[in-house]
């Protein structure tokens, strides 16, 4: 049930710069965590490839604290969340609850 939930508030919530859409105008946050989660060494060597669903909530001085997860690849969970986790969004008007998807590929032979 929290699976579905999970999956149901993030299709209905807007992630779209979160997936590299392509979308030009996006926001602060979307650019910082981009910045620091992209397709993991590991992951490539290993060829793993899957998705991690988020639910994430950003204090009031800064701070990440991951709410809820569910991924394809346990791997890929945790490099999720230890990477929201170390974040630091002093500058960055985000205090509130996120959501967001990310997908990992291996792309090319």
């Amino acid at each position: 049930m929290k699976y579905i939930s999970l999956i149901l508030l993030i299709t209905l919530t807007s992630c779209s710069a979160l997936l590299a859409s392509g979308n030009p105008e996006k926001t602060a946050l979307d650019k910082a965590i981009l910045k620091i989660i992209s397709y993991p060494a590991f992951a490539k060597e290993s060829r793993i490839q899957g998705f991690v669903l988020v639910e994430f909530e950003v204090d009031v001085e800064g701070h990440v604290r991951v709410k809820q997860m569910n991924a394809s690849h346990p791997a890929l969970s945790e490099y999720v969340r230890t990477q929201l986790e170390k974040m630091l969004l002093k500058d960055i008007d985000s205090i509130g609850i996120h959501y967001a998807k990310f997908y990992f590929r291996h792309m090319g032979s």
